[in-house]
């Protein structure tokens, strides 16, 4: 029977001095992939510091109508026209276009953000109890293998 449960976030990558935050992600991001950074801003708006502390959740909370509707203000249909129904056709193709591309650019901007991350400072490691003790990990970052030796579940 375990005696100790160990839940391993972010604040442990950050403790042992870690870039890993979503504002370290974002300044990443504005360096070395700016047009993902303006597809961010066009698509959601102003991303300011409380966006970013909370990307996870502000990625799923697009107005997905309010873009929609900038898609067809920019591109309006005839309505006079028998073509109609495929104008506004477009505009839904092109908002899921715009949606994936920018999705699959994130996903590879963070994989390469990941990738060069630091390693963990060994001299900020904190006494751990091993024995009897189970390990749930929520860290993008392998410190808790690496610098710990825990095998733990994700």
């Amino acid at each position: 029977m375990a005696k100790h449960l160990y839940f391993i976030g972010n604040g442990f990558d950050l403790h042992h001095e870690i870039n890993s935050s979503y504002g370290h992600f974002r300044d990443w991001m504005s360096e070395n992939n700016p047009d993902v950074m303006n597809s961010v801003e066009e698509i959601y708006g102003d991303c300011d510091n409380d966006w970013w502390s909370d990307f996870e959740n502000q990625l799923a909370s697009l107005d997905a109508i309010r873009f929609g509707e900038e898609i067809a203000w920019e591109n309006p249909p005839d309505l006079m026209s028998e073509h109609c129904d495929r104008t506004w056709n477009d505009a839904e193709i092109e908002v899921e276009q715009q949606l994936e591309s920018l999705y699959s650019d994130l996903r590879a901007c963070f994989h390469d953000w990941i990738e060069q991350l630091d390693m963990p400072l060994v001299e900020k490691m904190v006494r751990i109890e091993m024995q009897d003790s189970i390990f749930i990990n929520f860290n993008y970052t392998k410190t808790l293998e690496n610098l710990y030796g825990v095998i733990a579940v994700r």
